[in-house]
C-alpha cells in the first residue's frame, strides 16, 4: 500500500511548507488543502535527486534529513552547497523552464515532498507573495560562484585499518580531541530500524562521530557509513591491514564520501605506504607523529578550523612566503594547510616538512651566483637547463610523496596535454614541486603518468580555491608575491631595435656610472623574464580575482624593497627580502579585530551555524 505524506517521517507538510516561506501568506485551511496535493519521495544516502542537464518538472522540499548540491565543469565537481529540513531544491529550471544547473544527491536518509508546476502556478496566485520570494531566490542562486566555501563536514565515521592497542588508543584521543575543541557525540550503538534522529542531533551538536569500532551489527555500520559526511581510518604503519574491513568500508561508503587516513608514524625517505581504499574516492592522508600538537591539527583541518596559506608564482620574490609564515608563527599561530603554485609550490614544500624554512637560502644564493653561460640550454625545449634547480629542491625537500607531508600540502600545475590545470594528490613531492614551477621556455617541462607538466601559474596563479575543496573554511590567507607589472614607457618602435644594441646600451651606462655620467637609455630597462612570468600568468586572472574577493579571509601582498630585487646577489639581499615581507605581514595580523585572533589562537566559531 502507498504510504500517504503524514505516515511518512520528518515535519507535517503544512508546517514545512510555512516554515519554507514558499507558503507565503496563505490562509490556514488553503495551506492545507496545498499540502495534500504534495506528493513524498524517499531518498536513502547516495541517491540522486536529479542530475545537471535534466529537465525540471517540479521542486522539492526537506521534510528531513539532507541534501547535497554539485555543479560539474571541464570535469570538476564543486559542491555549492547543502540543504536541510524546510529548505527547497528545484525551483531554478521549475520556474526557468531551463535544464539543471546542478545535480542534487541525498548526504543521508531523507524524506521530501514534491511540488509539480501545476501546484506551484495555483499556490502564487493565491499568494503573490510566494512569487516575489521565488524570483529573489533564482536570482541569489544564478550568481553563486563555484568558490563560494564547500560546506564543513558534520558527520564522521571512526574505524581502524587493523586491530591494534595503540591505535585504539588513538582512536580515543582523536574522539577526545573532537569533544574538546567542539560539541561533539559520540555515537556507538545503533538500531537501524530505529536509528537515531540525526536531525535532532544536528541542532544540538556541531559534529557527530559513529565509532564503527563499537558497533558490531554489519546492518548498524552500513547505516553509520551511509549517513556519514566523512570516513577516518587510522592505521599504523608496517602493519598488515585487515583487508575485509578496507573492502566493508569501501563498498558500505557512499561514493562521494572522502576518506581520511590517518597513518601513525612515519615511512622512511624513499618508501610509501600506499592509499587505503580503492582510491576512487577523495583522499587525504594526515601524517600523526603521536603528538598533541599534531592530533589537534588533524582534527582542526577535518572541522573547518584550519588556518591556511595559498602561496602564489612570483619568481625570486617567492622567498616573501617565508617571511609571511615566519610572522604567522611568530605570533604564536600554528599554519595547518598550504597550497603553492610555482615558487609558491617550492617555498610550500619546504615550509611543509622543514623545523628550519630558511635552509631554503643558501642553495638559492649559490644558484643565483651561478654564471649564466653555465646554466644556458641549446634551445630545443627550454632556454636553461633543470639541473640546477632539480639539485636545489634535492637539498631542500625530501624523497616522500606529497601525501606523506607532515603539513597537507596542494600543488597546482599546468598540464600541456590536457590544457587543464592539475593538483595531483600523490606523487613524488620533488618532482611535483620542480613541475610547478616549470616556466614554458624557461625550464624543461616534467613528464608525468602520460601528463607534460609545467608552471601552475598558467591556469591558477593564487591557488586558493584548492584550500576551499579540503577546508570546508576555516581561514584562509592568500599571499601574492606575483608584483605589480608596470607598463614601460617604450617608444613605438621599440620591437624593431636589437636586444644586442639594448644590452650594449645598458653596459656603457654601467660602465660611466661610477664617473658621475648618466646617461638615457635610448630604451629604458624592460625585465625578460617578468615578462615571461606576466604572459604565463594572463590565463589565471580570473582565478586570482576569484580568490582575493571571494575565498580569501586575509590578503597579503608583501612590501618587498626594490633595492633587495635589484641586487639578489648581494649578500644579505634575501634576508632583506624575507624581513620585510615578515614586518609587513606582523602589521597586518597586529591589525586583526580581538575577537579574530582569540578565534584562530583558541577555540573556533562553528561552522555549524552556516550549514542551513
Amino acid at each position: 500500500m502507498q504510504k500517504t505524506v503524514r505516515q511518512l517521517g520528518g515535519m507535517e507538510p503544512d508546517r514545512v511548507l510555512r516554515a519554507s516561506g514558499l507558503a507565503g501568506d496563505l490562509p490556514h485551511d488553503d495551506l492545507l488543502r496545498l499540502a495534500e496535493q504534495l506528493t513524498p519521495h524517499e531518498l536513502r544516502a547516495g541517491d540522486t535527486l536529479f542530475e545537471q542537464g535534466d529537465h525540471g518538472d517540479a521542486l522539492f522540499l526537506v521534510r528531513r534529513g539532507r541534501l547535497r548540491v554539485e555543479r560539474t565543469h571541464d570535469g570538476h565537481r564543486t559542491i555549492l552547497g547543502e540543504v536541510g529540513p524546510a529548505a527547497y531544491v528545484g525551483e531554478m529550471a521549475l520556474v526557468s523552464g531551463e535544464a539543471r544547473g546542478a545535480t542534487v544527491r541525498a548526504a543521508r536518509d531523507t524524506s521530501l515532498l514534491r511540488m509539480d508546476l501545476h501546484t506551484l502556478e495555483t499556490l502564487v496566485q493565491r499568494s503573490p507573495r510566494t512569487g516575489l520570494l521565488l524570483a529573489r531566490v533564482v536570482i541569489e542562486r544564478a550568481v553563486q560562484t563555484s568558490t563560494t566555501p564547500e560546506p564543513g563536514d558534520w558527520s564522521f565515521a571512526l574505524s581502524l585499518a587493523h586491530d591494534d592497542g595503540l591505535l585504539n588508543r588513538i582512536a580515543d584521543e582523536w574522539i577526545a580531541t573532537m569533544r574538546q575543541r567542539t560539541g561533539t557525540v559520540v555515537i556507538d550503538r545503533v538500531d537501524p530500524d530505529r536509528p537515531p534522529d540525526l536531525d535532532h542531533l544536528e541542532l544540538i551538536a556541531e559534529h557527530l562521530v559513529f565509532d564503527l569500532r563499537k558497533l558490531k551489527d554489519r546492518s548498524a555500520r552500513r547505516w553509520a557509513l551511509r549517513q556519514s559526511d566523512r570516513c577516518v581510518v587510522l592505521e599504523r604503519d608496517h602493519v598488515a591491514r585487515d583487508t575485509e574491513r578496507e573492502r566493508e568500508i569501501v563498498t558500505l561508503a557512499r561514493p562521494d564520501v572522502p576518506l581520511d587516513h590517518i597513518l601513525l608514524r612515519h615511512p622512511a625517505p624513499g618508501q610509501h605506504c600506499p592509499p587505503y581504499g580503492d582510491g576512487g574516492r577523495d583522499y587525504q592522508r594526515y601524517r600523526h607523529d603521536g603528538s598533541a600538537d599534531s592530533l589537534h591539527r588533524i582534527v582542526r583541518n577535518q572541522t573547518s578550523s584550519a588556518i591556511s596559506l595559498a602561496l602564489s608564482g612570483g619568481a625570486i620574490r617567492g622567498l616573501a612566503h617565508l617571511g609571511v609564515h615566519r610572522a604567522w608563527t611568530d605570533a604564536g599561530f600554528v599554519i595547518d594547510r598550504i597550497a603553492g603554485t610555482s615558487a609558491g609550490a617550492i617555498t610550500a614544500a619546504t615550509l611543509a616538512h622543514s623545523k628550519d624554512p630558511d635552509e631554503l637560502l643558501a642553495p638559492i644564493e649559490r644558484f643565483l651566483r651561478t654564471p649564466l653561460l653555465s646554466l644556458l640550454n641549446p634551445p630545443l625545449v627550454s632556454a636553461l637547463s633543470g639541473r640546477e634547480i632539480a639539485g636545489i629542491l634535492h637539498k631542500v625537500i625530501p624523497d616522500i610523496h606529497i601525501e606523506d607531508s607532515p603539513i597537507p600540502l596542494h600543488i597546482v600545475c599546468a598540464d600541456l596535454v590536457s590544457a587543464q590545470r592539475f593538483a595531483p594528490r600523490t606523487g613524488s613531492l620533488r618532482l611535483l614541486a620542480r613541475a610547478s614551477s616549470s616556466l614554458p621556455g624557461i625550464w624543461p617541462p616534467v613528464p608525468l603518468d602520460g601528463r607534460l607538466l609545467v608552471d601552475g601559474g598558467i591556469f591558477d596563479n593564487l591557488p586558493a580555491s584548492e584550500l576551499t575543496r579540503w577546508t570546508g573554511g576555516g581561514f584562509i590567507t592568500a599571499v601574492d608575491v606575483s608584483g605589480q607589472f608596470a607598463h614601460p614607457d617604450i617608444p613605438p618602435d621599440a620591437h624593431t631595435v636589437s636586444g644586442w644594441t639594448l644590452l650594449r646600451q645598458r653596459i656603457a651606462a654601467t660602465l660611466l656610472r661610477p664617473f658621475g655620467v648618466r646617461r638615457t637609455l635610448a630604451l629604458p630597462t624592460l625585465n625578460a623574464l617578468d615578462t615571461v612570468v606576466r604572459a604565463s600568468t594572463l590565463a589565471s586572472e580570473r582565478q586570482y580575482r576569484q580568490a582575493i574577493d571571494h575565498i580569501a579571509d586575509c590578503t597579503i601582498r608583501p612590501d618587498i624593497p626594490p633595492e633587495a630585487l635589484g641586487n639578489v646577489r648581494q649578500r644579505g639581499a634575501l634576508q632583506q627580502i624575507i624581513q620585510a615581507s615578515r614586518d609587513h605581514t606582523m602589521r597586518i595580523l597586529d591589525a586583526l579585530p580581538e575577537e579574530r585572533r582569540e578565534q584562530l589562537a583558541g577555540k573556533p566559531q562553528s561552522p555549524f551555524a552556516s550549514r542551513s
